[in-house]
């Protein structure tokens, strides 16, 4: 293999017919590869270089213009490198996977060009529909316009969208993971966590339990919870957030959820065919576990609470956070009400008491739900439990 080392100055550099490696410089060069597998390394340049469609951008020190493709382009070691795709063109989209060190370059009409990328940190997009793929380090992943699917993996990564339908793909991630109201998405097993902006569906892996949505904090602190409900069913994979502050209403696809954490506003929350852990938090809200053993706490306020199908729990933590409605207790699915025994101040199962007339459920003589289906033989010894 041919070692071509430029000067300082502005080069002309023109490889051979076999696989040359070009050691890259400062100064504004161009560079023929030629023939074979060609390598243009920045290796050793401690300028953080930028891969764009015709050119590389050497940091402060230069520009390269490439007259034909390379097979493999190396980064500056220690260097936040950017694969930066933005283009007019209306016929190229990316596949940048940078845990394979892989960019396919896509052209309407043409074979697929694909060039080994290695020391790359950071990836944005064409125009156009592009797939981008982290890896362990810090990404910074941007879609830009079109379609995109952009897949984050483990480190503290900031994912954003851009313009078009896009999706967020963590459904090969291997842990469960929390997506919270303002973008922030947790990562289990210790893997990170990372932003994410301008998406319009999110995927979690199927194949991890409690992967959750938690409207009730904004960890990162670029929303504002304040006003802000939620409306979201898990059946449908619908997540809408309301009252967001200069923007009104907001809808996305989340898919492969199980829990629903609400807001301090009065929200709807629907489970799915699981068994769902439903949070109201605080507000007036409306809970429903459709199938599966769901447990539905409802929290401060006044809640309805729809079990479905299953044995499901109904949670109640403080006797003054509010009387809630019990839509469908059914004792013969195998439904309890579930007490802190803390919270109440409760000691025995004979401090409360049901009355079948209205389904009022007491605590000695503070009322807590109602269960408006009137179960008959509803028996606080067998049907209450305390934890």
């Amino acid at each position: 293999m041919a070692r071509i080392i430029g000067t300082d100055g502005d080069d002309i550099l023109v490889g051979t017919a076999e696989n040359d490696r070009f050691i890259a410089s400062a100064g504004n060069d161009t560079i023929t590869g030629g023939d074979g597998s060609d390598i243009i390394d920045y290796s050793d340049l401690e300028q953080p270089v930028t891969l764009q469609p015709v050119v590389i951008q050497k940091g402060v020190i230069g520009t390269d213009t490439f007259r034909d493709f390379f097979e493999t382009v190396i980064g500056a070691r220690g260097q936040t490198n950017i694969i930066d795709a933005t283009t007019g063109s209306t016929n190229v989209s990316i596949v940048a996977d940078l845990s394979k060190e892989r960019l396919e370059i896509r052209v309407v009409g043409s074979p697929p060009i694909v060039v080994k990328v290695k020391n790359f940190v950071n990836v944005i997009g064409t125009n156009q529909n592009d797939t981008i793929t982290g890896d362990a380090v810090d990404n910074e992943l941007s879609g830009s316009g079109g379609n995109d699917i952009i897949r984050g993996s483990a480190g503290n990564d900031t994912l954003n969208g851009g313009d078009g339908t896009d999706t967020a793909d963590y459904s090969k991630i291997g842990v469960s993971s929390t997506i919270f109201i303002d973008g922030t998405f947790q990562k289990g097993g210790g893997l990170g966590k990372d932003l994410l902006g301008n998406f319009e569906n999110l995927v979690v892996d199927a194949r991890a339990a409690n992967n959750t949505i938690d409207a009730s904090i904004a960890p990162s602190a670029l929303f504002s919870v304040g006003d802000a409900s939620v409306n979201v069913n898990l059946e449908s994979q619908s997540f809408v957030i309301n009252n967001v502050p200069n923007i009104g209403t907001v809808k996305f696809k989340f898919i492969n959820f199980d829990n629903v954490k609400g807001t301090n506003q009065s929200d709807t929350i629907v489970g799915d065919r699981q068994n769902n852990l439903l949070f109201g938090n605080g507000g007036n809200d409306t809970l429903s576990g459709k199938s599966g053993n769901d447990t539905l706490a409802g929290g401060l306020g006044t809640d309805t609470l729809t079990g479905g199908l299953g044995a499901d729990k109904f949670i109640f933590t403080n006797v003054l956070e509010g009387v809630d409605i019990i839509k469908d207790f059914k004792a013969v699915e195998g439904d309890k009400i579930q007490v802190s025994q803390v919270g109440f101040g409760a000691t025995d199962l004979s401090d409360f008491s049901y009355d079948p007339l209205n389904g009022s459920l007491f605590f000695q003589d503070s009322r807590f739900a109602i269960l408006e289906n009137k179960p008959t033989g509803f028996q606080t010894s067998l049907d209450i439990q305390l934890a």
